[in-house]
């Protein structure tokens, strides 16, 4: 859901940057995503791909400040004072266990919530044509559902041996 207000690229890319500074500390990576990402002339709401230090403190700090709309474990969705909804997008590190590495779902995750839906739907049905699976919150899976690519953009896209496409071109 978005909200039903929209800013200019300008004013979001500053919300945006505002948010991320106030982020930083509680993050390990954190990166806007979405169509400021697009570079969209227009922005409904505002998408940021995070790999939280502290999920709870981030809660926290965006709670202070705005009004929580939703807080689940994926995501927590914002209304900030001037009326635009904000959702930060949890992503998993890597984490090394008894049977190797499970990647963090980092780049998938990013090229997920970049979009386009159209693009997202394109790039799924690539890997469905090549009988693998994409699947946005984890990552490139074979039909035994190994895991092979998830923790960077140009690693899903070389996956799947598309060329890569920078996030402005992805309509």
């Amino acid at each position: 859901m978005t909200s039903e207000r929209t800013i200019p690229l300008r004013e979001a890319r500053a919300l945006a940057a505002h948010i991320m500074r106030a982020l930083k500390p509680l993050s390990v990576r954190i990166r806007v995503a979405g169509s400021i990402r697009r570079r969209c002339p227009v922005v409904h709401d505002i998408d940021i791909v995070c790999l939280p230090r502290d999920r709870a403190a981030i809660s926290a700090r965006c709670e202070a400040r705005s009004e929580r709309i939703f807080d689940g474990p994926q995501n927590y969705r914002f209304r900030t004072p001037s009326g635009i909804e904000v959702d930060i997008f949890f992503a998993r590190a890597a984490e090394k266990h008894l049977f190797g590495v499970q990647p963090s779902n980092w780049g998938s995750l990013l090229l997920c919530r970049t979009g386009s839906k159209e693009h997202n739907m394109r790039f799924a049905l690539a890997a469905k044509a090549q009988g693998l699976h994409w699947n946005p919150y984890e990552g490139i899976s074979s039909p035994d559902g190994k895991l092979i690519a998830a923790e960077d953009e140009r690693e899903l896209y070389s996956t799947l041996s598309i060329p890569w496409k920078p996030p402005e071109a992805r309509s």
